[in-house]
């Protein structure tokens, strides 16, 4: 964004559209079933995200670290989401490129970066936590207890997407390949003078989800196995182990579309698999209210108990009426 906001001369010269005509991505790439499909997946894991932050915010969930950690990623989801499902499959249907408003595609481009630092980082934060709680629960209190962890939010995911989404050159949704690439002229102008390379930001941001994210909870299992001689996690309550495989689900997954955004950035591969790469950041984004749905029994009988009470609550009208005069004695 900085590149825009402050250097408006270097950004005017770099993303102008002086080469062809605003309305040329109207008349070449037609992709209707897929932006269907976009905006249906983002629209479903909307509605599933909601009740589970919902539930989050409830009771005394956000007393325990792991649940801040999750509620800030479920923001980070949220906009991924918007970004990745419902304005991908928008501008699809109305072929709205980059030369339609470029200025709107840019903006927009630096808030899906701004999701997709953000989801990397605080689902290696989760991960941490998870693992630093399962291995010792005191050194865990120490690290995240009481307020402590909006602290490790604020300095690493905060800090981290807001530093990228104000420095890095964004992504622009292709029209070509409906996925957001550096190359804002993607299928019409190639870069030759390699202008629009993988920004160092965004390339350490994909290697700590193709690599750290893992790397971490197979580091703490192979300790955790020297140590116990066993991989069960004994002494851990149903609810720990729960949480602790919901993150590694998520940080699994974090880590196969980090990798897929390398892949397609220097590896020329079928269309196809654009195609592919741009439904898992949709369904990557809405994962976690499934995990959480499915998984996760203390946000479910919160929404459940949210429900019940709705269904069972009486609808009362208040009706009132003055009697006449002569009946107000009897």
């Amino acid at each position: 964004m900085e590149l825009l906001l402050f250097r408006q001369s270097t950004w005017k010269e770099e993303y102008n559209c002086d080469s062809y005509t605003a309305n040329y991505q109207t008349e070449e790439y037609d992709h209707f079933y897929l932006s269907i499909l976009y905006i249906f997946l983002g629209s479903v894991f909307l509605i599933m995200y909601i009740p589970c932050i919902y539930a989050m915010t409830k009771g005394n969930m956000l007393t325990e670290s792991c649940y801040k950690i999750m509620l800030c990623l479920a923001v980070y989801d949220v906009l991924g989401l918007v970004v990745s499902g419902i304005v991908s499959g928008v501008f699809g249907l109305l072929h709205f490129g980059f030369c339609s408003s470029p200025i709107t595609l840019y903006v927009l481009g630096s808030v899906g970066d701004l999701a997709w630092f953000g989801q990397v980082s605080t689902a290696l934060l989760l991960a941490l936590n998870r693992c630093f709680f399962l291995r010792n629960v005191h050194l865990s209190n120490v690290l995240f207890g009481g307020n402590r962890t909006w602290i490790w939010m604020l300095f690493g995911p905060f800090a981290w997407s807001f530093i990228g989404f104000m420095t890095s050159r964004p992504a622009i949704l292709s029209l070509s390949c409906m996925v957001w690439f550096m190359n804002p002229h993607d299928g019409y102008i190639k870069d030759a003078a390699n202008l629009y390379n993988l920004p160092p930001y965004h390339y350490s941001n994909n290697i700590i989800g193709a690599t750290a994210l893992p790397g971490v909870y197979i580091m703490f299992l192979v300790l955790y196995y020297l140590k116990t001689n066993h991989w069960a996690f004994k002494g851990a309550s149903y609810l720990q182990q729960s949480v602790f495989f919901q993150s590694l689900l998520i940080s699994l997954f974090t880590a196969v579309l980090a990798s897929s955004y390398l892949a397609i950035q220097y590896i020329h591969i079928p269309k196809e698999w654009y195609y592919f790469t741009q439904l898992m950041w949709i369904v990557f984004s809405g994962l976690a209210s499934v995990v959480y749905l499915v998984m996760n029994r203390s946000i479910r009988r919160r929404i459940w108990k949210v429900i019940r009470h709705r269904a069972l609550s009486p609808q009362f009208i208040e009706c009132t009426f003055k009697l006449p005069r002569r009946y107000q004695f009897l």
